[in-house]
């Protein structure tokens, strides 16, 4: 990550301060230093997996002070492998004892869909902050009824929609301010990713919340949302599986004005598509993988001409832009953040809901609420 002028000058400094005290009074002029700049909290971590991983790796590009004090998953050789790996002293195979023996104050969570309400419900009511992958939950009742337990608990919930904090959607979004390309007409977006053929994986299983809208969808209705807002007309066609699962999902979003979404999600292919964003006097194409790392912007003009390329990179994975964004809010008190809402997480999963409604997308999990 980039250094302020400040923190170039601290770390000339703490050099210095290295050669004439060896290591001895460094460290802890480093956690004094940083404790200023970055929060530093105690996580814990639910659902140890690849995602997990590549959330606490990407903790050394906000500082090497965050730590992860503890790891449940039902697994006990899962969590133990998970915590050998990042020296996490605490394990726990159940969730209760987690909350209640555990030394985390906030829950980062990445377990299978349908997991998510019960894990974060329990965090919520123990008093503990939550960031959890998305969906947060199935259905917008469950999403409400947890935004509320927060806001009585008085704790921090945000929705891992970890794309909305990524550096080329701040510069797609500052594009389209200026207005570059003009008024915005038309998205085009899909995702879709060549899951194997396993009934029993979280793609395909439904007891996991399998299926490719919650897992790739959710992404592309959220850049409409994020984009247009929420829209007036929603048409879906989708193949359900022998499970009630969708392998392929295509969805088309309308607005009273005239503008409009093309999405689409698949387990069954890849693709390698830009997303691309259609104004009155140009196109934005989000390179791909749009959805990740993607490389940056780039603009064409209605008039011709070479593209305007805006170029993004950033070091690790990218979760730590919205793990930074987790820690300046509970530092500054805040209980929800600005950039990803609760207002906008709601409408994403209330238009997720219309669409399973109309594939016939159906989960024994919503039967809880």
């Amino acid at each position: 990550m980039a250094q302020s002028g400040t923190q170039c000058s601290y770390a000339l400094f703490k050099v210095r301060l290295q050669g004439l005290y060896r290591a001895a009074l460094a460290p802890v002029l480093d956690r004094l230093w940083i404790s200023k700049n970055v929060f530093i909290m105690k996580w814990g971590i639910i659902g140890p997996g690849d995602i997990a991983r590549n959330f606490v790796r990407d903790f050394s590009e906000l500082s090497s002070l965050q730590q992860v004090s503890a790891i449940y998953n039902h697994r006990k050789k899962t969590a133990k492998e998970f915590a050998d790996e990042f020296g996490v002293n605490e394990v726990f195979t159940d969730l209760d004892s987690f909350i209640r023996e555990g030394d985390a104050e906030i829950v980062y969570i990445s377990t299978p869909h349908t997991k998510h309400y019960d894990e974060v419900k329990a965090c919520l009511a123990a008093g503990l902050h939550v960031l959890c992958e998305k969906p947060m939950a199935i259905n917008r009742r469950q999403y409400e009824e947890l935004y509320e337990l927060a806001a009585m608990k008085n704790v921090y919930l945000l929705e891992g929609m970890w794309l909305r904090f990524l550096p080329h959607i701040t510069r797609l979004l500052e594009q389209t301010e200026a207005g570059t390309i003009g008024r915005p007409l038309s998205l085009k977006a899909s995702m879709c990713y060549q899951a194997p053929k396993d009934p029993d994986s979280r793609y395909f299983d439904p007891e996991l919340g399998g299926g490719s809208l919650l897992d790739l969808g959710v992404y592309t209705v959220f850049l409409a949302v994020l984009l247009f807002g929420k829209p007036d007309s929603i048409a879906v066609t989708a193949h359900l599986t022998d499970q009630g699962i969708d392998d392929c999902c295509a969805i088309l979003l309308g607005y009273a004005d005239g503008r409009h979404a093309l999405l689409e999600s698949s387990l069954l292919y890849n693709t390698q598509q830009p997303a691309v964003l259609t104004g009155e006097k140009g196109e934005i194409h989000i390179l791909t993988p749009w959805f990740e790392k993607s490389p940056g912007l780039e603009i064409y003009p209605s008039e011709g001409g070479e593209p305007i390329r805006r170029p993004v990179e950033w070091q690790g994975h990218g979760l730590h832009f919205e793990a930074a964004a987790v820690l300046d809010d509970i530092a500054a008190g805040r209980t929800s953040n600005s950039l990803f809402t609760p207002a906008m997480s709601l409408e994403i999963i209330t238009v997720m809901d219309e669409i399973r409604r109309q594939a016939g997308i159906g989960y024994d999990e919503e039967e809880k609420t």
